[in-house]
């Protein structure tokens, strides 16, 4: 065979998923076209669509600027509209705490409704010049100081902004998590071609979105801008040779990103009228598969794959009234299902090819350092937790509590990001599946404990282990997007299944019994004997602390053992170079099976513990932001060390220090998620080894001072002997 036939079979095997997918889209066009119910229903998702492209748009242009997979870009999207919303309602700007609001104009009130205080317009503009602002602070004190630094810490600091965006919404507007938008950006009219009716402002939108990729497709392919961009993303060195300077680009893409996404957050939040801004954010999963779908660089493929994203949701709620489809169809949440599938298709089959970047980084991670005496620390922690459940008061024990339970789930972290080097986002919604069996299986039939809390972490084995298939051909940026893509599917779609969902609504709980062994109940509403002055039955029981604090230990204990034991030795092994770790026979595969089997069965034991205390399932907890929570808390106290894992549990939200700022400094517990998206930023950019390795560099620099004075003091001659 000659040359030119292997070049042939080569690309047209690389072009692969490209013509299978243009032919479904082809074939879905046809089906559109010859059924025009179908049709209609899909078109009243456009404008869903043009969002998710915006989005997508945006990501790519981080991406491309900066080698950056910005997960907050959905969360900046979201801010926009709260910011415009606040500007031309209030005519007041607010910033993140603790810098008040600037009330910049006075609300005039005619027979008690507001009227705007200024021109819509100008707003808009004032408003999309702010994001471009916030783009340019943002890469330069948080990107621009990470170039350099491992995908892990790149990743973590686009959390960490993500979680300091959504917190501040909560914190500026409480308890009021969405917001009516009047509708008076885009004309309100209809567009009709036949028997199909276009919304003007949604067909508007997406005409919108597609002359911006127009425009930036033009210019990244004949502007001397754009073809820098390219050769800055190809090889950095070489651009700086070629007299382009990356950092420049990498700043102008940051503003055009936040500046697209805001503008189509506001446009799309009028469109709507009501905007959930927890819904919002979790717009980023599609808008990842878009991009991902068009490689992080073909800006036509990533708005024509976003369009069909969102137009999908209504095509499928309208398949879901005729009876031949499945009954899955209809249940809420399936839509999420899609761009997930398309996420795990992409990235299974182009691995690690997709996305790449020429960067000059330093691929390094944070030090799984065994701590000194580990055993006699841990016992130490455990007899500190007993004597605290039975001296604080109920606020404090149930933090207490609390903090124990996402301990466990951050000791899950430290076997699978700390040790192994993947990145998993869905740490709490594994725990959130563990609670659920433990509900509707193990409490239904009867199962007793301990065997129903091994059988809902089983569970939640199984699940990861499923979700852990793609972490055998890709690692890093692309498994953090998989596994958030599988924590909105399991929160959008799993809990709201039959099975489930029956008998509780998100955020309300299912019944879980309490604990029982030996005939002694230790559950957190168990009554429990007078001790320490406590009078008895006082609430809650200290002994569910206890039981908590004695599986933290036991936790920890194991990982101390994965960590000393060859296994734990391969695991960091793979997690340095897995090239390497292949050659010198170490099972790669086998290996982060592992891991992720490991990791996902401790986060099942949290999962059952939160279970336990909730006396349900609190699907807020247990959820998809949950689980970004978590490696926020986690990386800052210490992702790969033992110690870390209390360290993150006291700082996790309604942990012990979110009651510390209720009740010791009275500000508002909401404000631990914000402190803890700031930390991690800080911590992402200035210490990776997180908060336990601090405490170590600290101990470890006072042995050092403590052996130089002996040694000086050894050195000096005697009193005697200078006589």
């Amino acid at each position: 065979m000659s040359s030119l036939a292997v070049r042939r079979i080569r690309l047209s095997s690389k072009q692969a998923p490209a013509i299978v997918g243009g032919l479904l889209a082809a074939s879905w066009l046809v089906v559109l076209l010859t059924h025009h119910d179908q049709l209609q229903s899909t078109i009243f998702g456009i404008d869903t669509g043009a969002l998710i492209a915006a989005v997508a748009l945006s990501a790519t242009l981080t991406y491309r600027g900066s080698g950056v997979v910005n997960f907050s870009v959905a969360a900046m999207a979201m801010y926009s509209s709260f910011i415009f919303y606040d500007l031309w309602q209030n005519g007041s700007l607010f910033f993140p705490p603790p810098i008040p609001s600037i009330q910049l104009v006075h609300v005039r009130y005619v027979a008690g409704s507001p009227i705007p205080p200024l021109p819509v317009w100008p707003v808009f503009a004032i408003t999309i010049a702010i994001c471009g602002v916030m783009g340019l602070l943002i890469h330069l004190l948080v990107f621009r100081p990470l170039r350099k630094a491992p995908p892990l810490a790149k990743v973590v600091a686009s959390i960490g902004l993500y979680l300091v965006l959504f917190s501040i919404i909560t914190v500026r507007f409480p308890g009021s998590s969405v917001l009516n938008f009047p509708s008076t950006l885009l004309p309100a009219g209809n567009w009709t071609f036949g028997t199909i009716i276009v919304p003007e402002n949604q067909g508007m939108l997406v005409l919108a979105v597609i002359g911006v990729a127009a425009v930036l497709w033009a210019v990244f392919k004949f502007t001397r801008f754009g073809i820098a961009t390219r050769a800055a993303a190809e090889n950095e060195r070489g651009a700086l040779i070629l007299g382009y300077n990356p950092d420049r680009l990498a700043a102008i893409n940051w503003v055009l990103s936040m500046m697209l996404a805001g503008a189509f957050g506001i446009l799309f939040a009028t469109i709507q009228t009501t905007i959930d801004s927890l819904q919002m954010t979790l717009l980023i999963v599609p808008a990842l598969a878009a991009a991902l779908c068009g490689r992080f660089r073909s800006f036509p493929v990533v708005v024509l794959t976003a369009l069909a994203f969102g137009g999908s949701q209504g095509w499928i709620q309208s398949l879901s009234t005729t009876s031949w489809a499945p009954s899955f169809f209809g249940y809420a949440g399936f839509s999420t299902v899609i761009p997930f599938a398309v996420i795990v298709i992409v990235l299974f089959l182009r691995g690690e090819r997709l996305p790449s970047r020429g960067s000059d980084a330093a691929l390094r991670m944070p030090k799984a350092v065994v701590p000194r005496r580990p055993v006699i620390g841990l016992v130490t922690c455990l007899i500190v937790l007993c004597v605290a459940a039975f001296l604080f008061e109920p606020a404090w024990r149930i933090a207490l509590e609390v903090s124990a339970c996402a301990a466990v789930m951050c000791a899950s972290l430290t076997v699978l990001t700390g040790f192994m080097g993947q990145i998993s986002l869905m740490q709490m919604t594994l725990g959130g599946i563990s609670a659920l069996v433990l509900s509707k299986f193990c409490d239904a039939h009867g199962i007793p404990f301990p065997f129903a809390a091994i059988i809902a972490a089983g569970a939640a084995t199984v699940v990861g282990l499923v979700a852990a298939i793609p972490a055998l051909r890709i690692r890093g940026v692309n498994l953090a997007v998989v596994t958030l893509a599988a924590a909105v599917v399991i929160e959008s779609f799993v809990y709201n299944l039959p099975a489930f969902a029956a008998g509780f609504t998100p955020g309300s709980g299912i019944n879980i019994a309490a604990p029982t062994l030996l005939g002694l109940t230790f559950g957190p509403e168990s009554p429990y004997s007078k001790v320490l002055g406590h009078p008895p039955g006082a609430l809650p029981d200290p002994w569910f602390a206890v039981f908590c604090g004695i599986v933290l230990v036991l936790v920890l204990l194991s990982v101390l053992w994965i960590r000393r034991s060859r296994l734990g030795r391969r695991m960091l092994a793979v997690r340095s170079n897995e090239r390497a770790a292949a050659a010198a026979g170490v099972s790669v595969p086998l290996t982060k099976l592992t891991a992720f089997a490991i990791s996902a069965f401790i986060a099942g034991l949290g999962g059952a513990l939160f279970g336990y205390l909730s006396s349900g399932v609190n699907t807020q907890t247990l959820s998809s932001t949950g689980s970004l929570v978590l490696i926020a808390v986690a990386y800052l106290g210490g992702i790969s060390m033992l110690e870390g894992a209390p360290i993150s549990g006291l700082l996790f939200q309604a942990g012990i220090f979110a009651v510390f700022l209720s009740n010791i400094l009275h500000i508002s517990p909401e404000y631990a998620v914000y402190v803890a998206g700031i930390g991690l930023i800080f911590a992402s950019i200035n210490n990776q080894e997180g908060i336990a390795g601090s405490f170590r560099d600290t101990a470890a620099l006072m042995r050092r001072r403590r052996q130089e004075r002996v040694r000086v003091q050894a050195s000096l001659p005697s009193a005697g002997g200078s006589a």
